[in-house]
């Protein structure tokens, strides 16, 4: 996964000459597949635009105390 600022990169023109084959593929997913299991969901109205700040910080699942100094 890759994230990038808004603005940061130009749009460029559309090659409409290009073409590209699409395939069909039939997945087939177990819940053993994978890694967490979402428990529990909260959705709140943003009140901060993350394009306007400066610094982002965030933390994930690899997060261990506010005070771990192991990266």
């Amino acid at each position: 996964m890759a994230t990038v600022r808004t603005g940061v990169m130009h749009r460029r023109e559309p090659e409409l000459d290009r073409v590209g084959v699409v395939e069909a593929v039939d997945v087939v997913l177990e819940q053993s597949d994978f890694a967490l299991q979402v428990l529990s969901r909260e959705v709140r109205e943003a009140t901060v635009h993350l394009q306007d700040a400066q610094v982002v910080v965030s933390g994930g699942a690899g997060i261990r105390a506010k005070t771990s100094s192991s990266y």
